[in-house]
């Protein structure tokens, strides 16, 4: 049987079931319970994915670290690493002095620990 995918509806979190009889444990918080992702859901999340990178890019300077992060991640899953790119280097442009992110003196991105 081809696995399938779920998320928990606690937190959220996106695990992959082989069976949606089988027992699913979230891999983020434990919780038990869980709504399968339906095919809609999936062509959605493909969409955006495609369609959101420019819009996002245009208001990076406006994106907290962490939801910079967060959709950098989101693109590189996806396979849009340039977009992932793109989106960190612009947001870190607009980051205050002690952020997260920033330009370094070679012109390169940086992330503090």
């Amino acid at each position: 049987m081809a696995a399938s995918a779920a998320f928990c509806t606690n937190c959220s979190g996106i695990a992959l079931t082989d069976s949606p009889t089988e027992p699913f444990h979230c891999p983020r918080c434990g919780h038990d319970q869980h709504q399968p992702l339906t095919p809609g859901m999936v062509a959605a999340t493909r969409d955006l994915a495609e369609w959101t990178g420019e819009m996002l890019c245009d208001n990076a300077t406006g994106l907290t670290c962490g939801e910079a992060e967060l959709f950098c991640a989101f693109f590189r899953e996806f396979g849009h690493p340039g977009v992932a790119d793109q989106l960190l280097e612009l947001h870190a442009e607009g980051d205050d002095e002690g952020d997260d992110h920033g330009i370094g003196a070679d012109g390169k991105v940086f992330t503090r620990s």
